[in-house]
């Protein structure tokens, strides 16, 4: 198995799935056909190999990381200037994402997490726009791209929060520049959505594992003076266990563990409490197998 260092462009159609469903499948021939006619000769043009194409998207390859991102600008402008003549049903918006690394080569395909990332962050990036990411910004010739930051962002299944850039087009103003505090990984003053996808939630003070005993003496004194019941301690403890999956979840970390634990000690209180002693147990470990599995694929 061959490895290489190379950089990854992804690129789709924006709005394609709710488009090919509203018209025939000639139209649908006839869009791709016109996609695939204006696209094909400008990854050529600068080195690109098509590795795959799947439905309205390209998975291309570039040598050269001043390439891939030259070639995204020669795409978005080709496409300026066919929308400016087309009907609004011919009109094609791509979005164009940049990632650099070593891959695996196999049998003319290309894997490793160079390709999840730019996988990843095609599904954020903007139409008619181009984004990448450290990696590639590091690697290629800025002075031939003018660039913008755009922010940190924490993709699902990659350890360590990549930093976004875009290409600035002409006539546009980079916004100021942001601070950036990379532990907090935060960016702030940008566009809503979806380059507010970009930008991680802020970090807010956590209380840890001190919750549930927190949660245990406030919850089982309430029931001690309103129901004159102990059960109230054992809702604490799961109510105490919720709330840290919560914040666990918001950390950008799996929070099964704690999520089984609130969801089965909240339904075993509660099904002591309503008197449903003999079944309590068992609901308790379905409710916190259903609440694992939820936040694991949350």
């Amino acid at each position: 198995m061959e490895s290489k260092n190379l950089t990854i462009m992804f690129t789709d159609i924006k709005g394609f799935t709710q488009r090919t469903s509203q018209q025939s499948r000639s139209a649908t021939i006839e869009l791709l056909r016109q996609h695939n006619d204006l696209l094909i000769p400008l990854f050529e043009s600068r080195g690109g190999k098509i590795i795959k194409t799947i439905g309205d998207a390209f998975l291309v390859v570039f040598e050269s990381p001043t390439n891939a991102v030259l070639t995204g600008i020669m795409l978005q402008e080709k496409l300026k200037e066919h929308n400016l003549i087309s009907s609004s049903n011919d009109k094609l918006e791509v979005r164009v994402a940049i990632n650099t690394g070593e891959v695996s080569l196999v049998e003319n395909d290309v894997f490793g997490e160079p390709v999840n990332i730019a996988s990843r962050l095609e599904g954020v990036s903007e139409a008619n726009e181009i984004y990448f990411t450290e990696a590639t910004y590091l690697a290629m010739n800025k002075a031939e791209v003018p660039t913008t930051e755009i922010g940190y962002r924490h993709f699902k299944g990659i350890p360590d929060k990549i930093k976004i850039f875009k290409v600035l087009k002409e006539g546009h103003e980079a916004p100021p520049a942001n601070s950036f505090d990379d532990n907090a990984a935060r960016c702030e003053n940008q566009p809503a959505s979806p380059a507010a996808a970009l930008q991680p939630k802020p970090q807010t003070k956590q209380f840890g594992f001190i919750i549930v005993p927190i949660c245990m003496l406030f919850f089982g004194a309430i029931f001690r003076a309103a129901f004159k019941s102990p059960h109230g301690f054992i809702f604490g403890i799961g109510i105490g266990f919720l709330i840290r999956s919560l914040e666990i979840r918001n950390s950008n970390k799996r929070s099964s563990f704690s999520a089984f634990m609130g969801g089965f000690f909240t339904i075993v209180s509660l099904g002591l409490f309503l008197g449903f002693k003999t079944i309590a147990a068992p609901l308790g470990i379905a409710f916190g197998l259903l609440l694992m599995a939820y936040f694991k694929n949350f």
